[in-house]
């Protein structure tokens, strides 16, 4: 590699590094309208280099209380995605007991935030099949199940539940050691 591309690669990433400080400081704004602009530059600078993810733990405290925004879906779906960025498995999302936040997500009137939620907890029951009994007991399989029924629709979200429901299957599979599972959700429609 040539000593060029070397600094140059080096001075991309000293840019990256720069931006990512601004869009946090953005982020905790008081205004709505900077923290929405400084978390979605904040969520694409993490898609297009996750390695910047490395968050400080009050940055991430942070993000999930942006979580709490109901009067902003834009902004909850923003500080979702960067989550997911942060936090690629959701190990952080349990320990920092994020995952309530996580499934008053699935009743956002913004289709994209219910998605984005859905998503990150799809990961998590994936990741970690112990965590399917605290979704069933904070209500993630109701709200699912209105998920399905209301968006028979569309293809893309009717196929992202659908394939919620059979990692969490799976999941109550694995963890009754080959039992049989039946839960109302087959019961579907």
């Amino acid at each position: 590699m040539s000593c060029s591309l070397l600094l140059n690669v080096s001075t991309f990433m000293v840019l990256q590094q720069m931006m990512r400080t601004d869009y946090i400081k953005d982020m905790y704004s008081h205004d709505s309208n900077v923290q929405l602009t400084g978390t979605t530059k904040l969520a694409g600078l993490l898609a297009e280099d996750p390695r910047l993810g490395d968050l400080r733990s009050e940055d991430v405290h942070f993000l999930i209380g942006l979580l709490e925004n109901g009067e902003k879906p834009e902004l909850q779906f923003y500080a979702a995605l960067a989550l997911s960025y942060v936090d690629s498995n959701g190990a952080l999302i349990i320990r920092m007991k994020a995952i309530p936040l996580l499934v008053d997500l699935m009743t956002s009137k913004h289709v994209d935030t219910q998605m984005r939620g859905m998503f990150i907890l799809m990961r998590i029951a994936y990741d970690f099949p112990n965590s399917v009994g605290d979704l069933h007991k904070i209500g993630a399989w109701e709200l699912l199940k209105d998920l399905v029924y209301s968006h028979q629709e569309n293809y893309y979200e009717l196929l992202n539940c659908a394939t919620f429901l059979s990692i969490v299957c799976r999941a109550k599979a694995y963890l009754s050691a080959h039992e049989v599972v039946y839960h109302p959700l087959f019961e579907l429609r």
